[in-house]
This record gives structure tokens, C-alpha cells and sequence, in this order.
């Protein structure tokens, strides 16, 4: 056989035996891939709501800033529609009668009012957790004063009372929600002191220290606000910190040197 002729003939068979294993790499990697969307396809509808708001961040693109623009206005018409309705009391008609648009829109980001409630309340956790710091002074007594200043004001806010009783509504019937506000809020709210509590000396367990001084900061004032009553006013709020933070440092009896 002619050199040129043996050439053509050994090019014909290595360009078949790539196109032959190009499709198969090709139909095996597309197997692949459709073998993972099963698989994250039944994590998500197996899962809890937290591990599906994971499992979507992971299984979908991320969002252009656009979108991502379209998802914060949804979250924050919800946030106003779920705080004033509560959420048993809301559907997501409600939410597109706030934002606009369709619900074919509405269920790509959020597939159930769950995860669009969900998402709610780690946002507004979040924020809320942000605008709080321990600003060292030197001083035990005036630190406490103000982060208890600080704190007693968030959670006797508005926002902050709203947050807390959907929650305390629903988490019974959303055991992970409970969970979640637990991990976003007062957990990160107690590490805060630890951290801080752990630099004193005096202070001989800093996370059951800090549990105890939250306690004693939110006390009555929380619940009243909590139930309906009147909202404090700074006075009082201010009245009821300098209270906490005495009991905390001095126990019930007092210092003479306190006047609360």
C-alpha cells in the first residue's frame, strides 16, 4: 500500500477512535451529571428546610446581581407581610401583592412559604446580631451598661419583637427554625459576652455568665413588651440595665455604692 495511502488510512482511524471517545466521555459525563441532579434532587426534598436553602446554593447557579437584587426585595416585602399577618395568616399571594411579578418568579427562589420564612428570620437575625458590639471601656460596670443599653433596645424594637414572636408562633411546627434562630441570634448574641468575659479575670465561666446577664437584661421589660404592653421608654429601659447590671455584679442584695 502507497505510503500516502497508509497515511490517510491510520488519520481515518485515529480521528473514528476519537469522535468514538469523545461521545462516550461525553455520554458518560453527561451520566454523570444526571446521576448528581438525582442525587442532590432527593437530598433537597428529603431535607430539612435549612439543608435545602444549602443544597439550592449548591445545586443552583448563583444568582446574577440582578436576581440577587430581586431576592432581597422578596425577603424584605415578606419580612413586612409575615410580621404583620403572621405566618399562618399569610400565603405567597400576599408577598406578590407586595413585590410584584408572578409566582413562577416568587418559586425560584423560594419554593414554600417554610423556606421563604425561613429566610426571613435569618435575615433579620442577622442584621439584628450586626448592629450589636461590646465596646471595651476598661470598666466591667459601664461595659455592661452599654451593650445592656444596646441589647435591650433591639429586642424591645419593633423589628425585634416581631422577629421573636414568629418564631416563638412557629417553631413548633418548624423545629429547625427554632434551631436556626438559636445559631443566628442568641447564640451569637451570648458569644459576644463570652469573648468579652473571658478577658476578666474575676469572671470564672464566661458562657453561663453571659446566658445569666441576657437574662437579667431582658427580665420583665421584654415580656411586657413582648405581650402587647406599652413600649418602654429609654428611661426605663435604662433604669431597667442599670438594675441587671448591678444584680449580675452584686447579686440581689446590692451594693451600697449602686443606686438602682
Amino acid at each position: 500500500m502507497p505510503l500516502f495511502a497508509i497515511a490517510v488510512v491510520a488519520l481515518g482511524a485515529a480521528s473514528w477512535l476519537f469522535l468514538t471517545s469523545s461521545r462516550v466521555g461525553g455520554r458518560l459525563a453527561n451520566f454523570v451529571r444526571f446521576l448528581i441532579e438525582v442525587q442532590g434532587a432527593v437530598r433537597y426534598s428529603t431535607g430539612t428546610i435549612s439543608e435545602r436553602l444549602r443544597l439550592r446554593s449548591t445545586m443552583n447557579q448563583s444568582f446574577s446581581p440582578k436576581e440577587e437584587a430581586r431576592k432581597n426585595e422578596i425577603i424584605a416585602a415578606a419580612t413586612t407581610v409575615f410580621f404583620e399577618k403572621g405566618f399562618s395568616r399569610t400565603s405567597m399571594d400576599d408577598v406578590i401583592g407586595i413585590v410584584g411579578g408572578s409566582k413562577r418568579t416568587l418559586y425560584k427562589y423560594f419554593p414554600s412559604k417554610d423556606e421563604l420564612f425561613f429566610a426571613v428570620a435569618v435575615r433579620v437575625s442577622d442584621r439584628t446580631v450586626e448592629e450589636l458590639r461590646v465596646k471595651h471601656s476598661g470598666d466591667l460596670q459601664e461595659t455592661l451598661t452599654k451593650f445592656g443599653m444596646s441589647y435591650l433596645r433591639t429586642v424591645v424594637s419593633p423589628e425585634g419583637l416581631s422577629l421573636f414572636r414568629a418564631v416563638i408562633s412557629e417553631a413548633p411546627h418548624l423545629p429547625k427554625l427554632g434551631e436556626s434562630f438559636l445559631r443566628h441570634a442568641t447564640n451569637r448574641i451570648s458569644q459576644l459576652l463570652v469573648d468579652y468575659f473571658e478577658t476578666q479575670e474575676k469572671i470564672s465561666d464566661p458562657i453561663s455568665a453571659a446566658e445569666q446577664f441576657l437574662a437579667l437584661v431582658r427580665g420583665p421589660t421584654h415580656y411586657v413588651a413582648l405581650l402587647g404592653g406599652r413600649p418602654p421608654s429609654d428611661e426605663e429601659i435604662a433604669f431597667a440595665v442599670r438594675q441587671a447590671v448591678a444584680t449580675f455584679l452584686y447579686g440581689a442584695i446590692g451594693s451600697p455604692d449602686t443606686n438602682v
